[in-house]
């Protein structure tokens, strides 16, 4: 299914090419909008992370939480499933959109945003980066400003994630990339068999911190 609304869906899930939004250094900071009117406008997605030309990608899940391993390829395999959430920000020093891509223990924190600012995107919210370059133990801290009576259609469009962050792929694609390690037919390069060596029969396809509290951790289970 890859999307599903967290406000109802959030816990059955059990997990073992555009501009993203990044704070390099310790206590960098920057002001932006949320580009949500409400938790209403939060989508989460259930993703697998695998290798594309050397670079690591999501690439949605086929299964609802209900379906069988075999509906999606790589849950078969045994790739890891994990919920990412790809938030909009506009970034009002330089008037553009970019995507902060965090993890469920994320979205606790943007429900409580979304339901003490309504609509959160007319707040502004300064980031701030805690954690040096490269710290697995990295948090942000959020402060939202007076409201600056921004809407949604004040601000540029929001990118398609599905496609661009996110890959969408087919059952059949997701079947060559288990037995080849790439989503092209024809390729020789073979995925590793010492970390996936479930063979994955064809089967049919299967559609499938704020000012009022000044401060809160950030998401820590996706280091930057």
């Amino acid at each position: 299914m890859a999307k599903f609304n967290p406000a109802a869906d959030l816990d059955k899930y059990s997990v073992s090419g555009g501009k993203y939004f990044s704070l390099k250094n310790d206590k960098d900071t920057a002001l932006v909008h949320f580009m949500f009117n409400s938790i209403d406008d939060v989508d989460g997605y259930t993703v697998h992370e695998v290798m594309v030309n050397g670079y690591r990608q999501d690439v949605t899940c086929l299964r609802d939480y209900a379906d069988p391993l075999s509906a999606c390829p790589l849950c078969e395999a045994k790739h890891k499933l994990t919920i990412k959430f790809y938030v909009p920000l506009h970034m009002i020093e330089t008037d553009e959109v970019v995507i902060w891509k965090r993890g469920k223990n994320f979205y606790p924190q943007l429900q409580e945003l979304c339901n003490k600012y309504n609509p959160l995107v007319s707040y502004p919210v300064e980031i701030e980066r805690n954690g040096e370059a490269g710290s697995m133990d990295t948090t942000y801290e959020m402060y939202v400003q007076e409201c600056d009576e921004t809407l949604m259609e004040d601000l540029p469009e929001i990118p398609d994630i599905l496609g661009t962050y996110c890959l969408e792929k087919t059952y059949d694609e997701l079947l060559t990339y288990v037995q080849t390690g790439s989503f092209e037919t024809g390729d020789n390069n073979p995925v590793n068999q010492s970390t996936n060596n479930t063979e994955v029969r064809r089967r049919r396809d299967v559609s499938v911190n704020t000012t009022s509290r000044r401060r809160g951790s950030g998401n820590s289970d996706i280091p930057l």
